[in-house]
């Protein structure tokens, strides 16, 4: 007989949470439909059209849909009618929940089940009115970008350096190899594309973000703790949206989290290297 496998779902903290959703919104879920819909790692049973009553990060039509009822059973994200606040990101061109469970916080009489502080094991009811104020408070103000930080921003892809049929290295390639001096000038700038840009930028800007403080004198916070210099990148590695990775001709769609995860731990993820 073959062992039992066993698996736990990697919770993110609120804030991490709130960082790494592509979208948080307030929505009004008004159909629901059984789908077999594979994923980049599962397979999805459920499918909830909503319409978009407020959103509070990132962008979004007037009615979205929505993919629940992954196959991890323990902490599958589930939908039922009514207002909604989930959390976003997208897995190809598919919207899922960003935090497993926690991403779908149903809302009765204005009330929802909320973080206890930042933990989630221990959820306690709260207005949401005070929940949109909190979360409103944690995201990053508007900032105008311009010359290669814009390219970063609006970066979906993450290409490395090598050329295809393409005359000479991509636009976000060369934007990010332009900022590798100037990073540690631009610290706020590319924390927020960490926060909001597109999936390829926000990788680039994590990377360069490593580059900007790896210098500094403190490196951790304790013996043996996270590298202080990659710590956009550990918290990406939360992060379950993907990206497109290109090199040359060559494109495959991987996950956020394993492109961020591989950089952290290795220093590098294929022909792309941290340092």
């Amino acid at each position: 007989m073959l062992p039992e496998a066993k698996a736990k779902a990697a919770y993110s903290s609120l804030d991490q949470m709130i960082l790494n959703s592509e979208l948080i919104a307030i929505v009004d879920v008004k159909k629901l439909e059984k789908v077999e819909k594979k994923g980049s790692s599962f397979t999805f049973n459920q499918l909830a059209t909503a319409d978009v009553n407020q959103v509070l990060k990132g962008s979004a039509p007037k009615q979205i849909a929505i993919y629940g009822g992954e196959n991890f059973i323990c902490a599958s994200c589930r939908f039922e009618p009514g207002r909604v606040l989930v959390f976003l990101n997208h897995d190809h061109d598919m919207l899922i929940g960003s935090n497993w469970h926690l991403s779908v916080r149903p809302i009765k009489n204005d009330l929802l089940d909320w973080f206890d502080g930042d933990n989630f094991h221990t959820l306690k009811p709260a207005k949401l009115a005070d929940v949109v104020q909190q979360i409103k408070s944690k995201l990053p103000a508007p900032m105008k970008l311009t010359g290669d930080l814009a390219i970063l921003h609006e970066a979906k892809t993450l290409d490395d350096s090598i050329v295809g049929e393409a005359p000479g290295s991509s636009k976000s390639w060369t934007a990010y190899k332009a900022l590798l001096p100037k990073a540690a000038k631009h610290q706020a700038e590319l924390q927020y594309i960490v926060s909001t840009g597109q999936p390829g930028g926000r990788i680039y800007a994590a990377m360069l973000l490593h580059h900007a403080i790896k210098g500094g004198a403190v490196k951790t916070v304790e013996p043996g703790g996270p590298n202080l210099a990659k710590a956009a990148l550990l918290t990406l590695s939360r992060c379950n949206g993907s990206v497109d990775y290109r090199s040359g001709c060559e494109v495959i769609t991987v996950g956020i989290w394993n492109v961020a995860s591989r950089l952290y731990s290795d220093g590098k993820y294929f022909d792309i290297k941290l340092d």
